[in-house]
Formats: structure tokens, sequence, C-alpha cells
């Protein structure tokens, strides 16, 4: 007869079995250990950066553009905040069942789009693809406007804070000041050359979302880094006698149909810019701030000063009495030889007084009164 083994003898394995058994499970614990060695040790950062990226979304805060200003403290440019309203194609669902609710949805439709400038069917089209969790419905959105649009009450719609550039004097000042581009860093002007001083610095924050496939946000952490608003400028324009010369030169122009102009006003002590304008301007308040009159022509253009810097040698020897209005200047037959090289006027204007060396323009009598100063 055979003889009936126990459950013992049926289970209990052999010592070599058991030692490769052990051997086993204790290979399978020192590959766990050297893998949690390796991702602690060695793609530590690795890893907590995907987790930021997966978990964390950064979001710019903006800071307020600084002013500009004349000398005496008028405005010339400054920020004015305006809001996007962003909706959630996901959340905002204008259709129900319910006949009452319906008529409500339909309400605060047909008030949104109002609102917003938009046609229903615009409206719609926008909201279409519900898969987008963040469309901007309109941008640039008056703070009046906003707090109208969020008494609606409309699930999904929310909004963000930005600033506009806005130019209360307009043309006068144009040329001088610039403006800001879309994304509001300077283009032309005193926006441009002083940018990063008007600018300031962008902060930072971060909200907490979830990993859904379309993630909402489920919480939000403090600014880790605030933004720093950016600095005031002040001009030594003057508004008034910029207003002046922009209409003085306005009026010269279209009087002698010239097809633009420029003026500078200094102070004759500090050599100051109390204006500097041209014309034809426009208006940096606009969006199509494009074409040739849009470069502030009386610093760009290249202009040959010619017989305008001859009042200035003359004055010199005036006030040093070397020479009197009086005098006479022999400008010979037209053409004279300096440093072997010849200075010709239009004519022969032989011996002529002080006077008519600027009157004629003459170039050998302006040369002739320089070589007597030092």
């Amino acid at each position: 007869m055979n003889k009936i083994r126990s459950r013992k003898e049926y289970f209990e394995l052999s010592k070599a079995r058991r030692r490769i058994v052990l051997i086993l499970i204790l290979g399978m614990f020192l590959v766990l250990f050297a893998q949690a060695i390796k991702l602690a040790a060695f793609e530590k950062n690795k890893l907590q950066k995907e987790s930021r990226q997966r978990q964390h979304r950064e979001l710019d805060l903006y800071p307020y553009r600084g002013k500009i200003l004349d000398r005496n403290g008028s405005l010339l440019a400054e920020s004015t905040p305006v809001y996007s309203i962003i909706g959630d194609a996901a959340k905002i669902n204008f259709k129900n069942k319910d006949s009452n609710t319906q008529a409500t949805l339909n309400k605060q439709k047909k008030k949104l789009a109002s609102l917003l400038k938009l046609r229903e069917i615009d409206l719609d089209k926008k909201l279409k693809n519900k898969k987008r969790r963040a469309v901007r419905l309109k941008k640039n959105i008056s703070p009046d406007t906003k707090n109208k649009i969020m008494k609606l009450g409309i699930k999904g719609i929310s909004t963000n804070k930005i600033y506009k550039r806005f130019y209360p004097e307009n043309g006068p000042v144009a040329h001088v000041v610039g403006f800001t581009g879309s994304d509001g860093n300077g283009q032309e002007g005193i926006e441009m050359i002083m940018n990063k001083s008007l600018a300031g610095e962008k902060g930072k924050k971060i909200n907490l979302i979830d990993g859904k496939r379309t993630p909402r946000v489920i919480g939000e952490f403090q600014a880790i880094k605030l933004p720093k608003d950016g600095e005031d400028i002040r001009l030594t324009i003057d508004l008034r006698l910029q207003n002046e010369a922009y209409n003085a030169l306005r009026k010269a122009i279209e009087k002698h149909e010239a097809l633009s102009g420029s003026a500078v006003l200094l102070d004759a002590k500090t050599g100051e810019i109390l204006a500097m304008t041209n014309y034809p301007s426009f208006n940096p308040n606009g969006y199509n701030k494009v074409g040739k009159f849009i470069k502030n022509r009386a610093v760009t253009d290249v202009f040959e000063p010619g017989s305008t810097i001859k009042p200035i040698s003359l004055a010199v020897a005036l006030e040093k009495n070397i020479i009197t209005k009086d005098s006479l200047i022999d400008t010979g037959n037209g053409k004279y030889k300096y440093e072997g090289k010849w200075i010709e006027d239009h004519k022969a204007y032989g011996e002529i007084t002080v006077k008519d060396v600027i009157k004629v323009s003459s170039n050998i009598g302006s040369a002739k009164i320089s070589q007597k100063i030092s």
C-alpha cells in the first residue's frame, strides 16, 4: 500500500528551492531599493519639475506702466485698467429644456452679446468648441462694462486685468511721446527710448490645477513675485508752448502748401527742448499707426544747416567788437581760396557791409568774418 503523505510534506520545499526563492525575493527588494535611490538622488529635480508642469499653471501679473508728463506735470501718457472677458466654453450653456429657465438664459445671452458688442451668432461661434476652457470673448473692456457683465451671473465667465495706454493730448505731442504696441512695449518716441524704465517688471503667480484632460483651477498660491510698477518720466517739453508751436506750424504748412514741416523750440540758456513737433501728425490712440508721418522727423531726418549757421559767427564777431554792422567786407569776384579749397558765392558782390553779408547770404563774407575770430 502507498503511504499517504501529510499536508506538510506536500508544501514543504527543499533546502535548495528555499534558497532560490529567498534569493529571488532579496533580489527584488534590492532592485526596488536601487530604483528608489536612483529616483531620490539622481532624478529628484527632473521629477519635481515634471510634477510642477502638470500641477502648476504660471500666470503673469502685469505692472502699471509709468506716466509721461511735461515739465509742469501735465499728463501726456498714462495707462488705464481694462479687462479681457474670458469664457469657459465647457461651462457656458445657454440652452435648457425648462421654458422658464430658457427665457432667462436667452436674456442673459442677449445682454452679454450687447455688452461685448457682438452679434449673438458670433458669440455662439466663439463658444462652439466645448473643449476650449479659456476663450477670449473680447478685450479692452472698461471696468464699468466688466462689472455689468459679471453681474449677469453667467457661470464660466471670468476676467483678466490688463492696462491700455491713453494719450490725452493726441496730435501735437504724438511724435515726441510715441506709442506702445499690442504687447505693451514702446514702438516710437519716449515710449520706445525709455521703455525699460516705463514698463517696470512683471510679477508671477501660480495656480494649482487638476490632472484632467481639460485642467481646472482647484486652488491658487500667493504671488511668488510681485510686479514692480514702471517709473514716471517728466520731459522738458512745455505743453502750452508745444500746442502753440504745433498750431503755428500747421498754419504755415497749409498757407504755403508744403508737404510737411518740423519745429523745435529751445531754451537758449539751458539747451532744454521746450517744444518739438511735426506736421502732419497722427492719433497715438488709434490702431493704424503706420505711414511716412509716424517718425519724429525733427530728430531722425538729416538736415544740412547751410546758411542758418552764418549768423552765429557774425554774432560772436559783433559781441567781441571785431566788426560792426556797417563794416565793409570784400567778397571779391565771387571766388575765394581758403586752405587750398574754393569758396564761392552765387555771384560777385564785391565790397559789401556786414548787414548785406547776411542779406545776400554771402559764403565768402561769412568765411572772412569767421577768420577774424580767434
